[in-house]
């Protein structure tokens, strides 16, 4: 019985500090644009815009201060490559590689201030990228790691929905402008209780 009269507490103080630290969730449509490098096997460049989503969720902290995790998935990025295995003779043939698939997972902290009903928020951390080329051959996957940068405007309306304008940069690599519609279990901007 103590057990379980100890497990309750500890449950309902997780869910008030979670309260307490208004937690929220944006989910996001936009518009991307990529430009990559790949060595061998794909041996070209992935040189296209898309169509982009994504969902993003975090915690404010403090009147200042939220960390967020977060995924952006991209409709397909073509490239141009010449498709060849490290060590064997290629041909100097370059080819158009359609539909090459592009996943971003992000982890970042977001300083904002509030204004009114709304805030401004920056957002620095770090990103892990995973790219699927549709080339045919063994390790034509890759992946990209680097600095994620971004600034926006979240209006809060009615509680707990919002409505978001962004623009994010993953390195030199992507460039995407989106808007997100989310919910916030504050119900508004961040507070100081």
């Amino acid at each position: 019985m103590t057990r379980a009269c100890v497990l309750a507490a500890l449950v309902l103080m997780a869910i008030s500090a979670i309260a307490d630290a208004q937690p929220y969730a944006t989910g996001r449509l936009g518009y991307a644009s990529a430009e990559f490098t790949l060595d061998d096997p794909y041996n070209g460049v992935v040189d296209d815009r898309s169509m982009q989503y994504g969902l993003t969720a975090g915690f404010n902290f403090g009147l200042r201060w939220a960390i967020e995790a977060g995924f952006d998935g991209y409709e397909g990025f073509d490239g141009y490559a010449t498709p060849c295995i490290d060590g064997t003779s290629c041909p100097t043939l370059i080819q158009a590689v359609d539909d090459n698939d592009l996943r971003l997972f992000h982890l970042a902290l977001a300083p904002h201030v509030t204004v009114g009903k709304a805030i401004l928020f920056g957002k620095f951390g770090y990103y892990h990228g995973r790219i699927d080329t549709h080339i045919g051959l063994p390790d034509s996957d890759f992946t990209e790691n680097g600095v994620v940068l971004g600034a926006g405007l979240r209006w809060y309306l009615s509680e707990p929905w919002s409505f978001s304008l962004e623009g994010t940069r993953f390195d030199d690599h992507v460039y995407q402008i989106g808007i997100g519609f989310g919910w916030n279990l504050g119900g508004g901007p961040p507070r100081d209780d």
